[in-house]
């Protein structure tokens, strides 16, 4: 989940901002079809690491969820800061 912080941040340009947003909501993470929701795991899915049933490696942190969609809501990305909680 620590690629995705400069989403958090701001100050990127369009083009990495756009590929970054792709590859969150994308097949290798809140998009994996294996999981419940499409909320941000913690380690990809598609990883070795990925573990589905514990917090640390696995499909949601609800803390780092919470400050994604608290941030894309003050960066004026509603729809998508309401699709995290």
């Amino acid at each position: 989940v620590a690629q995705f912080a400069p989403l958090l941040c701001g100050g990127l340009s369009h083009d990495r901002e756009r590929a970054l947003l792709r590859l969150l909501e994308g097949p290798r993470f809140c998009g994996h079809p294996d999981l419940a929701y499409a909320l941000i795991p913690s380690t990809s899915p598609v990883s070795r690491d990925f573990r589905p049933r514990e917090y640390w490696r696995g499909p949601v942190w609800p803390v780092m969820t919470w400050l994604f969609s608290w941030c894309f809501a003050r960066r004026g990305w509603a729809e998508r800061s309401s699709t995290l909680r």
